[in-house]
């Protein structure tokens, strides 16, 4: 779908399509390092920090969490994401 949509470059000779090495590695160190929106929910839900998709989604919207985009779809580094954990965290502390 993404090589069709050509948001991921591809040569295509004959009937084969041929996808460059750089790309594909780079792709696999975004699977390694970065959540896509849904996991960084699925990570936020395990540490029992509970955000709706709609308020997470506007805040990388504002910029307020710092993201990439590839090929249409954000993703957030392991870094940032542990940080956001960790202000949620003593956020709810200072509540209760």
């Amino acid at each position: 779908g993404r090589i069709e949509k050509q948001s991921i470059p591809s040569l295509k000779i004959g009937t084969q399509r041929w996808v460059p090495k750089d790309v594909v590695e780079s792709l696999i160190r975004l699977s390694k390092d970065y959540y896509d929106v849904s996991g960084a929910l699925k990570v936020l839900r395990k540490n029992k920090i509970r955000i709706r998709r709609n308020t997470f989604e506007r805040r990388l919207d504002r910029g307020r969490i710092p993201h990439i985009k590839v090929g249409g779809r954000r993703y957030i580094h392991k870094d940032t994401l542990n940080e956001l954990i960790q202000i949620e965290k003593a956020r709810q502390s200072k509540k209760k």
